[in-house]
């Protein structure tokens, strides 16, 4: 820097200056121009600076937005109680279940076959139903059933020997009675017949019954008799009106018809042996000779039972 200075000091001395006079005669003569050369630490610096003040501005960014999060609400402190200790239930043993069954029926004592009697013949003494029909007693028993009317006189006289039948009859015979309808009159007694059963009251009526045709003459043929009949025994009217017209009273009444029409019925009374044999007093003759036809009937159903 410093050569540079004493340099141009040095040409501004010995060169002659130029007027304005000297260059207008002294044409031709070359016009010497010194170009100052810039201090190269000086440009160096103002570039520098230059730069710098040239640089870009950083963008300014937008501060982001702050999201305001409300505070939490405070929770309550809550006390936390230890949990109880349970002590375990004694285990019991339950008693154990002890079903009882129902004891089994005892069953009957075998019966023995019944020796042959020359005394009493099929065809004679009873007729023997082919097939056999069916009755209305357990399998275990032997059925013996009276078919009767209680418009019959002989029906009510054999009242006696029925009940003497059913106090002395063996342990294995089921006794029922069938009542028939042979004409309109019947068909009410019968219905009759079914009412009291019905209510409960058959044993209380039944001799009562034969009792009031035969004796006291009331026929008892119409629903208004009838109804009086069952008044003298206690019971109302509605009631007797409501198993007169029942249903279960008519279902027995059809199967009493059908059971007399299978059995081959045409007298009373007759008496139906487990439903393969028919006798009756007409075909032994008395009363005692048809005990030892049932009896000996009886035994023979029961021993192949």
């Amino acid at each position: 820097m410093k050569i540079l200075v004493g340099l141009l000091l040095a040409l501004s001395i010995t060169l002659p200056a130029c007027s304005a006079e000297d260059s207008s005669s002294a044409v031709g003569d070359p016009v010497v121009t010194i170009e100052s050369t810039p201090d190269p630490v000086t440009s160096i610096s103002a570039d520098i600076q230059t730069a710098v003040n040239t640089e870009p501005e950083a963008e300014v960014l937008p501060e982001p937005e702050v999201e305001v999060v409300p505070p939490e609400p405070e929770i309550e402190a809550v006390e936390v109680l230890p949990e109880p200790v349970v002590e375990p239930a004694a285990i019991t043993t339950p008693a154990p279940v002890v079903v009882t069954q129902a004891p089994e029926p005892t069953p009957l004592a075998r019966v023995a076959a019944p020796a042959e009697r020359s005394d009493i013949v099929a065809g004679k003494h009873y007729r023997v139903l082919t097939p056999a029909q069916p009755t209305s007693s357990s399998p275990d028993k032997v059925e013996v059933a009276e078919v009767f009317m209680y418009s019959c006189p002989h029906c009510m006289d054999f009242e006696p020997f029925v009940a003497d039948f059913l106090k002395t009859k063996p342990a294995y015979v089921s006794f029922v009675r069938i009542p028939a309808s042979f004409n309109s009159t019947a068909r009410m007694h019968t219905k009759a017949y079914y009412m009291a059963e019905t209510l409960g009251i058959l044993e209380d009526v039944h001799a009562d019954f034969f009792d009031e045709y035969h004796n006291a003459s009331n026929r008892l043929s119409n629903e208004k008799s009838i109804t009086d009949f069952f008044a003298k025994h206690g019971v109302d009217n509605d009631t007797v009106a409501s198993a007169f017209n029942s249903f279960a009273v008519d279902t027995k009444i059809r199967q009493a018809d059908n059971l007399s029409r299978r059995y081959g019925i045409d007298s009373v009374p007759s008496l139906v042996i487990n439903g393969k044999y028919v006798t009756s007093g007409s075909m032994t003759g008395s009363t005692r000779k048809l005990r030892e036809v049932v009896d000996y009937l009886a035994a023979k159903e029961a021993s192949q039972m």
